[in-house]
Order: structure tokens, then C-alpha cells, then sequence
């Protein structure tokens, strides 16, 4: 403050000052005023006037004397409830109080299910029916990563495992949540091989499973068995979809696998030999007339072999020979024929003269 005075002589100024303290005005405010029980409220401190210190009642029987206070969840049961927070902001030289109201609705959604199944066999197919009341909305976690919005949906577990199902439901206010266990029990490793073999030969399946507490072969070609460990004869070469199913010892859970069974056909052995006659020392040209075989054996009758497919021989001495010629295809089916090369000897020239 400035007082000047003056008259003709002169002026003359005094200064002075007041020092003004403020009053404190408490103001608060939260970032909903109305929401469902359980209600998170927080708290944004808006006061002014240089408090040095705060009272909170919030009404919800908790207090604070922060000047940022936590917080605060408020609930009701079953009708609406009104709270009133109240701050006081306090300073030496006055105190102020601001009042807030917020609105907390009652959780009228209560969740639950029912699945047709809660264990069984993988893969497990599951219908879950919802029952709950006063939803407008539903969502599902089945447990195994995956999701649904469906009311009543459907789920497979392709694993082994224990799953936790959660519903959720809601009004749009309130929700409630609803679980339930599923066991899915794993299916037993199968494995199986077959030894090939030739058409009208019993052929050898191996069961290499483990811990199951039964079988049963389907051989693809309308038969069957329980054997652990079958033969079985197929009349006609091919390929054989052979399917083997087992099932666990502890839960009886069933396992397949199928698998191609092939059986060959037998071969035919024949071959053509130049020249089937002559003289001694005889010169034989022996060809194969089938190819594709992957062992070729021939016996030309004097104590002499071969395992070329066309080979040549020569028979040095008279006499008749049984040639006989092998062929074995790669899963081992074999073929015989034999003939027969005549070896003439030289005539031996001889006369006597009677005198």
C-alpha cells in the first residue's frame, strides 16, 4: 500500500504492507460416481489454500490423513447404496470440509453351468449349457487358451490335461464368474510294424505298444483279431490299410493308428538259353526274359553258378544238364525254373580189319 501527499513545497510517499493468509478449501474429486459392487473408487485431491493437513472419511468405515488417500472399494448386497465421502483440509489458520456422493448398485448376475462331461478320453468333446440369470452377456475361457462368446458352446480337448473352465457373465453392471474342472486322460502310445511278405504268405505284425490293456487289429481286408502279435495271410498282392487299436490300462482310453501292410506278388521265373544243344565244348548264351528283381541266381548244373542277369557259360564235357534259375524280389518272394541243355559228345571212330 502507497500513500502519497503533496502540497506546493512538495511530495512525500509512506509504503507499507499486509501479509494475507489463506483459508484452506478442501475439493476432491472421484473417477466414477456410480458402479456395481464390488466399486474401486479413486481419489483425484483438488484442494487449495496451502493445507498442512487432511482428513478423509469415506464412509465405508475406513479413514485417511493422506493427502492422497488409496483406494476405496464399497459394496452393497441386494439394494442401492449411497456413500458420502467427506474431506477436511486443515491449515492454522482454518479448517474447510467438501462432501462427495457415489452410488453403488447391488451384483443381481450369478454364473453357473453345467458340462455333460467333467473327465474322460482324449480327444474329449464337451457341451457346456449355460443356466445362469440376469446375464446379458457371456463369455467363456476353457482353459487350454482358447475362447468363446457362445451362450452354450461346444469344446474338444485334443490334450491330456486338467482344465479349468471359467464362465463369465455380466449385465453390463455387475458380473459373477462360475468354474469347473474337465480331466481329459490321455490315450496310450500305439505303434505297430509289419514284416512284408509275398502273397499267401503269413505275414508277421509286431505290436510295439506299451501299458494297454487290449487290442484289436482290423487288416483291411475284412478280417480281424485280438492278438496281441497276429499272422495274418493275404491271398492277393497290394497295399493293406492296417489299423491297430489299443486301449490304456488305467482309464481304457482307445488308441489307433493305421498303416499301409504291403504284400507282394510272386514272381515268375523264365529264360531263354542259346542253344539248348550241341556239341561239346558247348557255348551257352542264358538270358533272363523278367528284370526289376534285386537277386538273380542261376545253377548251370555242372557245379557252376551265376548271379548275373544274362550271364554266358560254357559246358566243356558231354552229358545232359539241369540248368536251374532264381529270382528273389526285394521283400524276398521267390521264383524257380529249371531246363535242360544236352551236351552231344564226339563220336570216337573205330574199325577193325578182318584179313
Amino acid at each position: 500500500m502507497t500513500l502519497a501527499v503533496k502540497n506546493k513545497c512538495g511530495i512525500s510517499v509512506h509504503k507499507d504492507s499486509v501479509l494475507v493468509f489463506p483459508r484452506p478449501k478442501a475439493r476432491f474429486g472421484t473417477d466414477k460416481d456410480a458402479g456395481c459392487t464390488p466399486f474401486k473408487v479413486l481419489f483425484s485431491n483438488k484442494s487449495v489454500g496451502a493445507p498442512t493437513s487432511y482428513y478423509w472419511n469415506f464412509g465405508n468405515g475406513d479413514t485417511s490423513t493422506l493427502k492422497n488417500p488409496p483406494p476405496q472399494v464399497y459394496i452393497t448386497d441386494s439394494v442401492v447404496k449411497t456413500y458420502t465421502i467427506y474431506e477436511v483440509a486443515i491449515n492454522k489458520y482454518g479448517t474447510d470440509t467438501f462432501r462427495h456422493i457415489i452410488t453403488v448398485y447391488p451384483n443381481t448376475v450369478k454364473a453357473f453351468f453345467n458340462a455333460n462331461f467333467t473327465s474322460g478320453c482324449e480327444p474329449l468333446s464337451v457341451q457346456f449349457t449355460d443356466f445362469s440369470h440376469g446375464n446379458t452377456f457371456t463369455s467363456w475361457d476353457f482353459g487350454d487358451s482358447n475362447v468363446s462368446a457362445l451362450q452354450n458352446p461346444k469344446h474338444t480337448y485334443t490334450k491330456a490335461g486338467t482344465f479349468t473352465v471359467r464362465e463369465f457373465v455380466n449385465d453390463g453392471c455387475s458380473y459373477d464368474t462360475a468354474t469347473v474342472q474337465i480331466t481329459v486322460h490321455p490315450k496310450p502310445p500305439v505303434a505297430w510294424k509289419a514284416i512284408p511278405t509275398c502273397a499267401g504268405d503269413s505275414m508277421q505284425f509286431v505290436n510295439q505298444s506299451s501299458n494297454f490293456a487290449g487290442c484289436n487289429w482290423d487288416f483291411g481286408d475284412g478280417t480281424k483279431s485280438q492278438l496281441v502279435s497276429p499272422k495274418h495271410v493275404y491271398y492277393k498282392p497290394g497295399k493293406y490299410l492296417v489299423t491297430l487299436t489299443i486301449q490304456s490300462l488305467t482309464y481304457g482310453c482307445p488308441s489307433s493308428l493305421t498303416d499301409t501292410a504291403t504284400v507282394d506278388s510272386v514272381p515268375k521265373a523264365d529264360f531263354t538259353a542259346t542253344p539248348l544243344e550241341g556239341c561239346h565244348p558247348l557255348d551257352v548264351k542264358f538270358s533272363s526274359t523278367v528284370s526289376n528283381f534285386v537277386y538273380y541266381k542261376w545253377d548251370f548244373g555242372d557245379g557252376n553258378t551265376s548271379v548275373d542277369p544274362n550271364p554266358d557259360h560254357i559246358y566243356p564235357d558231354s552229358g545232359v544238364y539241369k540248368v536251374q534259375f532264381y529270382i528273389v524280389t526285394r521283400f524276398g518272394c521267390y521264383a524257380k525254373v529249371d531246363k535242360q541243355i544236352v551236351v552231344f559228345p564226339f563220336p570216337v571212330s573205330l574199325f577193325t580189319i578182318v584179313p
